[in-house]
């Protein structure tokens, strides 16, 4: 029997219990809350991101803040619900300055940032601009802190509220010509013009609307706009960084003549001397590097490769840092050997002992080892691996490693040439390099005999997720239904995750059907330089939708079903919408025109007829005509990577480029495999890879094929 005091208890624990739960689904509803905010418009959303900030995850506080932000700033809200210094146990947002900014009360504005300073080295920029803003707005007002904006519509400002601020004027200008462009860059633009139109001087103006333009990609607009300011204030440009940036890439991209650089070279000679408008500016850095940096960037783009190198030349020994050396080094080996530099091999040998990160030159080596493929001078081959070994990033170590071996197997070097070792010794090494070369280890485990991949797996561990509010704000975008956003918001975190939780999180954007944002998460975090390759990872990297359509139509085609996966992954990562920018549409990216000529074969010999509906964004009419076309250009070419890259680059000139090339005095073409390194176009050349290397993956993963047999096809 229950007493009357054992009843209390049970009255006062099931209120806890109650309270916890509402506690729970208060929770529960403020982090759906920003979600929902982001699939609605207007008043609607932003009462979705008011009841965000209520959650006690940081991630969602912040998110929604920076929902909220603009609309507070324009008007668009009632802001008394949003002076609270800290909206939820989250901490701090700039939301009580913005609402205190609308609310023209600048001088408890400038207060709240004494209590709650901006903290972290690069602080949100709304937290860096309001309170400028706020003091911009007392001393137009006279210095009165809690004075209201003008009601009547006049502009104020001028002159001496310039010299006013001081610091803050200063501070300012910082900040709209050094700050990265984004909306609170834009906002500040319009807000300083309509309330101080002469706060800033024309040329000032001119740049900052160059600034937004060059923002915009409008590259011939940016230099428009910039033009006033440098007639007028060239100073300018030398004083804030950003600036040479914003204006290097508009005369790079936006003109055809040689004005930038003519002038980013005279500046650049005024700045070495110290006199004249590029002298540096007080207490700042020589902007010399900048401007030679980029003066180099437009002599490459007019094509005047020889005096690019040797601006960059001059640049390298004023880079800051061992990235932008390497950028330098990188730029002077790209306009040698586009000035065609007499020897490529003497070209790393000199500059290779220059480089940090060895993977920024693998494009490089590239380069060099199809110009080497192309002019026949196989014999260099080993010569130029012994230079990688030193120096060179593991792709490179196996290209140059597997061609060694196979030209010395097809006999275009002798073994004296190969320093005595035989094939089996460089497709070893190629093999050895591991899994961060897929394209050239299935190859050397097809010559080898060795399996291509034998991979375990790892079960998730607790200190493999140390960024847990992080997560399960990144992971809300795909339990709520909207996965679009989420690389963004991973790409703005201050944090940097660990393999695990992006592992995760390309687990769940593969469920939700986002196979090019999981392509491109799985890749980046295997690219690290700690990372062991795990079975899982390579699924993430290889899915498998569209399975009984892809399958179905490859057996009807007579196509290796991991040869067409790799084809479409390739082509489309499982994007039915997507259409590239020359007009490919669809999972098998097919043109138009190309799609209609083999649907009208298909429809003579008895297929589907496609006539007046052939939407090449419906899954099973792209993969059926897909799948045609590529076996249609195998019985053409009677060669599955002819075949490939006649896909991807064209009919007539793949054909022209085998038959350009030749194995010495008997002219017969070459192997498939050494024939796609001598290719032009290095986009072909990495397109042959990336289908081949794939499609042994998926014959790996799902069909069983350890390596695929197709690469004896593809080798012959």
């Amino acid at each position: 029997m229950t007493g009357p005091k054992h009843f209390c208890c049970l009255v006062l624990l099931c209120l806890l219990c109650s309270c916890a739960n509402g506690k729970a689904q208060a929770r529960e509803e403020a982090f759906r809350a920003y979600y929902q905010g982001l699939k609605t418009e207007g008043a609607d959303a932003y009462a979705h991101f008011e009841t965000a900030l209520k959650s006690s995850n940081p991630s969602i506080v912040r998110a929604a803040s920076a929902e909220l932000v603009l609309p507070i700033l324009r008007g668009d809200l009632d802001t008394a619900a949003l002076l609270n210094p800290k909206n939820s146990a989250a901490g701090p947002s700039p939301l009580p300055a913005a609402a205190l900014y609308a609310q023209g009360r600048y001088g408890e504005l400038l207060g709240l940032y004494e209590e709650l300073p901006p903290g972290p080295e690069n602080p949100d920029p709304w937290d860096r601009l309001l309170p400028l803003l706020a003091r911009l707005c007392l001393a137009q007002n006279s210095g009165e802190a809690d004075a209201s904006p003008a009601q009547d519509g006049r502009e104020i400002g001028g002159p001496p509220v310039r010299e006013a601020l001081g610091a803050a004027g200063e501070a300012l200008l910082t900040f709209l010509f050094d700050t990265a462009p984004g909306p609170a860059l834009s906002w500040a633009a319009e807000e300083i013009r309509r309330r101080a139109p002469d706060f800033l001087s024309a040329p000032e103006n001119s740049a900052l609307e160059g600034r937004l333009a060059a923002a915009r990609s409008a590259f011939g607009q940016g230099l428009s706009l910039f033009r006033p300011a440098l007639e007028e204030e060239p100073a300018l440009f030398l004083q804030y960084p950003a600036l040479i940036t914003d204006l290097g890439r508009c005369f790079q991209f936006g003109s055809a003549d040689d004005e930038g650089l003519d002038l980013f070279l005279a500046w650049a000679a005024a700045s070495r001397t110290g006199v004249g408008a590029a002298a540096s500016p007080p207490g700042g850095a020589s902007p010399r590097y900048g401007l030679l940096y980029y003066a180099g960037r437009i002599a490459r783009a007019r094509g005047d490769y020889r005096r690019s190198g040797e601006i960059f030349t001059q640049a390298l020994a004023l880079a800051p840092d061992e990235e932008q050396q390497d950028a330098c080094v990188w730029y002077i080996m790209d306009t040698a050997l586009r000035d065609e530099a007499p020897d490529p091999l003497g070209l790393v040998k000199t500059w290779m002992p220059r480089w940090h990160d060895a993977s920024y030159f693998s494009d490089i080596l590239d380069r060099i080892a199809r110009e080497l493929a192309a002019g026949g001078q196989w014999r260099r081959f080993p010569e130029a691996l012994a230079l990688v070994e030193q120096g060179g990033d593991r792709i490179s170590l196996a290209k140059y490693a597997y061609i060694s071996g196979r030209a010395l197997m097809e006999g275009l070097i002798s073994p004296e040439e190969a320093g005595g070792a035989e094939a089996a010794h460089f497709f070893r090494m190629a093999y050895d390099t591991g899994e961060g070369a897929l394209y050239y280890r299935a190859l050397s485990a097809f010559f080898l005999g060795e399996p291509f991949l034998t991979l375990g797996t790892a079960r998730p561990k607790a200190e493999d997720f140390p960024h847990r509010e992080e997560m399960d704000f990144l992971l809300g975008f795909f339990t709520q239904a909207i996965p679009g956003p989420a690389l963004g918001h991973l790409e703005e975190l201050d944090v940097e995750l660990s393999t695990g939780e992006l592992r995760a999180l390309a687990e769940a954007m593969t469920k939700a059907g986002a196979y090019a944002q999981a392509i491109r998460l799985s890749s980046s975090y295997m690219a690290r330089k700690d990372y062991d390759l795990l079975r899982q990872d390579l699924e993430l990297l290889s899915p498998r939708p569209f399975q009984e359509l892809i399958e179905a139509q490859a057996r009807e085609a007579g196509l290796a079903p991991e040869l067409f996966y790799g084809l479409i992954r390739t082509e489309s990562a499982f994007q039915p919408e997507v259409f590239s920018r020359v007009g490919a549409a669809g999972l098998a990216q097919l043109m138009p025109a190309t799609a209609a000529d083999m649907a009208d074969r298909m429809r003579r010999r008895g297929g589907p007829d496609y006539t007046g509906n052939l939407d090449l964004q419906d899954p099973e009419i792209n993969v059926r005509i897909g799948a045609y076309y590529l076996n249609y250009l195998g019985e053409l070419l009677e060669h599955p990577l002819l075949a490939l890259l006649a896909y991807n680059g064209g009919l007539s000139r793949v054909r022209r480029w085998y038959r350009a090339q030749t194995r010495g005095p008997f002219s017969l073409p070459l192997p498939g495999d050494l024939f796609l390194e001598t290719i032009e176009y290095p986009e072909t050349r990495e397109y042959g890879r990336k289908v081949i290397s794939s499609a042994a993956v998926y014959g790996y993963l799902y069909y069983g094929v350890n390596p695929p047999p197709f690469l004896a096809d593809i080798c012959r």
